[in-house]
């Protein structure tokens, strides 16, 4: 499915909601109730736009919030709690703003500096590039 390609470890991937703001999420079964402390996340546009987020398991929220703009992953963190099935969800619509003073990073390929933003459009639009969800070291 599309989803997958939110945890396929490509970044030359990403998984789009569909624009519409009831549907702006995804859910990941774990298949049995796991102990989760944290999700590292890339976003689309990591570096000019902004996601506010809420982060639930079997539920209960672990995470609400808008997570600092990003030049690669952003790691979100909480007391670990068990459970089953994840969800992250866009709780209002994203705004393209460069935080960090439009550096452009050297290459000789201007496209080597896109985050991909210009692909998806802003609004009620989760986009993720890669979503890992970590547990506690035992």
């Amino acid at each position: 499915t599309e989803a997958a390609r939110s945890r396929d470890d490509n970044e030359a991937t990403t998984w789009n909601s569909d624009g519409t703001a009831g549907t702006a999420w995804i859910e990941y079964d774990l298949g049995t109730p796991q102990a989760v402390d944290s999700v590292s996340l890339r976003m689309t546009g990591w570096r000019v736009r902004t996601y506010p987020l809420k982060i639930t398991l079997d539920g209960v929220v672990v995470y609400a919030g808008t997570p600092e703009k990003n030049l690669g992953y952003v790691d979100l963190n909480w007391p670990a709690k068990t459970g089953q099935k994840l969800r992250i969800e866009l709780t209002s619509g994203t705004e393209d703003r460069d935080g960090f003073g439009n550096i452009i990073e050297v290459t000789s390929d201007r496209q080597g500096a896109s985050t991909g933003a210009e692909k998806v459009k802003t609004g009620n639009i989760l986009s993720i590039v890669e979503a890992d969800i970590l547990g506690p070291v035992r």
